[in-house]
């Protein structure tokens, strides 16, 4: 593990650490690679029933400011990652091409959710008790760092959430997932 990987993330097991570059212009907080080996049968639409994740990367710095990003962003951005990684995935036919679905759908946003509050009953990650605190405009304003909660496991507290923080955070983290 490099220095800044270490001095972020000291109890982690990473062995080695690379920032995630921007893609086509897109700055992105994490990523997951994932091999499909095997699809169900159908002649327009397809969903992946064995995979092998092989590697999922996540960012510690925010890629407009280059700011370390707190403890429980990272953890957010890596379970976002996992739900990735046990979500089975749909491809669909138009002509003679198969398109991958961007993987975002309902069925990512259960398995998100789901995870989300595990990390939340575990003491992992804790958020603000609210109305709808798991629905897709929430895990969206998690994404966009719109929300970051706290994690008592590793003893930090939750940004302020005032409204200009949150507007500030929002125009510099528009689409990064």
């Amino acid at each position: 593990m490099n220095e800044e990987a270490a001095v972020l993330l000291p109890d982690c097991p990473i062995q080695e650490y690379k920032e995630l570059k921007e893609e086509d212009g897109i700055p992105h907080l994490g990523r997951c690679h994932i091999n499909y080996t095997e699809w169900s049968s159908g002649r327009f639409s397809q969903t992946s029933i064995a995979s092998e994740t092989t590697l999922i990367e996540i960012s510690l710095t925010h890629p407009h400011t280059a700011e370390s990003l707190p403890v429980a962003a990272v953890i957010s951005i890596l379970i976002h990652e996992f739900a990735h990684s046990i979500t089975p995935i749909r491809r669909y036919r138009s002509a003679d091409t198969w398109t991958i679905y961007d993987g975002h759908g309902i069925d990512f946003r259960i398995q998100y959710a789901t995870l989300l509050k595990v990390a939340e009953k575990k003491g992992i990650l804790c958020f603000p008790a609210i109305q709808g605190k798991y629905s897709r405009k929430f895990l969206s304003r998690l994404d966009s760092l719109e929300v970051i909660g706290s994690s008592p496991r590793f003893h930090t507290q939750p940004l302020t959430t005032s409204d200009e923080d949150v507007n500030q955070r929002k125009t510099s983290t528009e689409s990064l997932l």
